[in-house]
């Protein structure tokens, strides 16, 4: 699978406006050349191969890019405000399940999945989690043997993380792996 960055796209308004045209119609055009969305799609030599995957790609508040729209025909996409990217040798059956929700990386042009977001829980929470799976009072036993800060973030602290590297150096001192650290979290959402 190949990725073409068609770059970014911005809106604009066309002078002269092109008669015969909704004055309500929407343009857009690549930033590093001023090419019209429409002469993209519809000029002397299309912007796109036929058979690719034409993806939206959105600026999140993080800086970080995730795809939004997926579909061979450009037509149904509009990348205003947007970049635009190119997907050619895609053989999956659900483009948009497939693509849609990647974060896309311009530095690499490559998509992978996001990272997991960090499970945040309340100090009750962890508690009753720890005590459900029977592994609560070795845990207050390695705090208690432990320094004043893993005694301080355990006693004063009012929400846990999942990647927590205490807790993580926690479960694992005593015999607990990332999987175990992962199913104690998904308990403690629930309670």
């Amino acid at each position: 699978m190949q990725l073409i960055d068609q770059g970014l796209w911005t809106q604009y308004t066309p002078d002269p406006f092109p008669p015969n045209l909704p004055f309500n119609t929407a343009f857009a055009r690549r930033q590093t050349d001023s090419l019209d969305w429409y002469d993209a799609l519809y000029g002397q030599a299309p912007l796109f191969q036929a058979d690719s995957l034409k993806c939206t790609v959105w600026q999140l508040p993080d800086s970080t890019w995730m795809v939004q729209a997926v579909d061979v025909d450009a037509t149904k996409i509009f990348p205003c405000g947007c970049r635009c990217i190119e997907v050619v040798g895609y053989t999956g059956t659900d483009a948009f399940a497939d693509i849609h929700g990647l974060q896309y990386k311009p530095e690499t042009n490559t998509l992978a999945p996001f990272p997991p977001k960090p499970v945040s829980v309340t100090a009750r929470q962890i508690r009753a989690a720890l005590s459900q799976k029977g592994w609560r009072t070795a845990f207050e036993n390695y705090v208690k043997a432990a320094d004043y800060d893993v005694q301080d973030w355990w006693t004063y602290s009012t929400t846990f993380l999942d990647s927590d590297p205490i807790m993580a150096s926690a479960m694992s001192a005593l015999g607990h792996s990332a999987d175990d650290v992962r199913s104690l979290f998904t308990l403690a959402r629930t309670l």
